[in-house]
């Protein structure tokens, strides 16, 4: 993504307010529409999972940040290996950096979890539109 550590850490910000917040807010919005939409839950079920698809976009995207991140803290560990010291710009980027990867980690672990009951929730719906017909229909007589 970023050849220098200094033009990813200019624009991390940005990109952070995107993938932090936005992309949330995005997700639910549409997690909402999706369950208010709908009939049908199998419909319903599916859209789940196209969502699903959408999220795991963003996880694969931040896990290319989290190896960008990665090869610039290897880089520097480099430098400090030959020289024994890093510049102060060096130093505090270096912390800079290792602050965002444990950061990061920790939202891909965020992300890994809400997928997870995204499934869960898909596999919910899923059951209820192939069990619900049948309870529909449910003869009490014939154990009379």
């Amino acid at each position: 993504m970023f050849d220098d550590y200094s033009e990813l850490l200019s624009h991390l910000e940005e990109y952070l307010e995107k993938t932090y917040i936005q992309k949330p807010q995005e997700w639910k919005k549409k997690l909402k529409e999706i369950i208010e939409s709908s009939d049908s839950y199998r419909f319903i079920s599916y859209s789940i999972n196209g969502l699903i698809e959408e999220i795991e976009k963003t996880k694969s995207n931040l896990e290319n940040f989290k190896s960008d991140i990665n090869s610039h803290i290897k880089e520097l560990d480099e430098i400090y290996k030959v020289s024994g010291t890093l510049s102060d710009k060096d130093d505090k980027a270096y912390d800079d950096l290792d602050d965002l990867d444990t950061r990061v980690d920790n939202y891909i672990d965020s992300i890994d979890e809400y997928i997870e009951e995204l499934k869960s929730v898909a596999k919910s719906y899923l059951d209820i539109d192939d069990t619900l017909p049948y309870l529909l229909k449910w003869d009490f007589k014939k154990y009379y």
